[in-house]
């Protein structure tokens, strides 16, 4: 009698765990491959036999033994062409996933609501701002150029000598000249 309690609970928990959304998904997903499961595991029992019957042959062995002698594939080629192989899931899973992000960059640009916050995105960053300070600051600089028909006397050019900035350019200038002139 103990053993059937145990047995029951047991189901109950089994019951419990299958009526969980993610796991019944998960299993529906399987169910709904079982078809290529198969199919995969059938073209490996292929591939084993054939490797286990070509293994076998004496001729065919011999004969892939002198071809890899004459060829340049060492033991190192086939360490490592086993390797990538036992990688292959992996490689497989990573494809898939660029599959994926190809699509969704692929309904991304062709949604033109995407792509207008995608533009405003982009605008908003600040290296696009400062570019579009650094633009604005030009213009005004040339359009104020164009503005000016004074001409230069020797007396703004002191006046510009006092402003602060025109001070520390000055001095950039003049240690550009100290370096310069001690290279040679």
């Amino acid at each position: 009698m103990p053993h059937t309690a145990i047995h029951s609970d047991e189901n109950k928990d089994l019951l419990h765990e299958l009526k969980q959304p993610e796991i019944h998904q998960a299993l529906t997903g399987i169910i709904h491959r079982l078809p290529e499961i198969e199919r995969t595991l059938q073209s490996l029992e292929q591939m084993t036999q054939f490797s286990m019957h070509v293994t076998k042959d004496q001729t065919t062995m011999e004969a892939l033994e002198e071809r890899l002698q004459l060829s340049r594939v060492d033991e190192e080629s086939l360490e490592a062409l086993i390797t990538l192989l036992a990688k292959l899931p992996t490689i497989l899973e990573m494809v898939e996933q660029i599959e994926k992000i190809a699509l969704f960059i692929k309904h991304v640009v062709h949604d033109e609501q995407s792509m207008e916050q995608i533009k405003t995105s982009i605008a908003e960053l600040p290296f696009i701002q400062q570019q579009k300070e650094a633009k604005d600051f030009f213009e005004a600089v040339q359009t104020r150029h164009k503005s000016i028909e004074q001409h230069i006397s020797i007396f703004t050019i002191i006046k510009w000598m006092k402003e602060p900035n025109v001070q520390k350019y000055l001095k950039y200038i003049q240690a550009t000249l100290d370096v310069l002139k001690a290279r040679k």
